[in-house]
């Protein structure tokens, strides 16, 4: 079944929300976790308020079907600018991403859009395990470069996205 996609801006005293990215968390992809695991997270849930904690925007989006309103990822953009790279940006999602073809078609939308959005504001970036096939496919998709070598966590890849105008 089908739902409708909500999106919800993210604060850090809004009570409900809270709630949800602990729901969420539980629901997180496997690569998602092994992800904020090795970038320093204890599990799935401090991982994503690690990343919520140093955004300057976040956002998490909801599936609803009949009425039922199911938190299915969260996705953000840091704070701080770090020079030669940009600004650090996260996208932590659910099962139900790799299940449901209306939601991986509304969020390559979305993606798209948004990112494009934060390119204006300069180069973004991010580290990602190489074992995350899909999410490299869809950065790819975005434009990303992807950097071997760095002081990373084994099996990890830095990667890029220019600031608009810059290419």
């Amino acid at each position: 079944m089908q739902g409708t996609i909500i999106k919800r801006s993210g604060k850090a005293n809004d009570k409900r929300l809270l709630g949800d990215l602990v729901e969420l968390a539980k629901r997180l992809r496997t690569i998602d976790v092994i992800e904020c695991m090795a970038m320093g997270a204890d599990n799935a849930t401090h991982g994503l308020l690690l990343s919520t904690a140093c955004s300057a925007q976040w956002w998490i989006e909801y599936e609803c079907i009949a009425g039922v309103e199911s938190p299915i990822w969260a996705y953000g953009i840091g704070d701080e600018y770090h020079t030669g790279l940009g600004y650090c940006i996260w996208f932590l999602g659910s099962q139900r991403l790799q299940e449901s073809k209306y939601c991986q078609r509304y969020f390559l939308e979305e993606s798209k859009r948004i990112i494009n959005e934060w390119q204006q504001q300069g180069s973004l970036w991010n580290c990602i395990s190489k074992d995350n096939k899909a999410s490299i496919r869809w950065l790819r998709w975005l434009g990303a470069t992807f950097i071997e070598g760095v002081n990373l966590p084994e099996g990890f890849l830095l990667f890029t996205l220019p600031k608009k105008g810059s290419e």
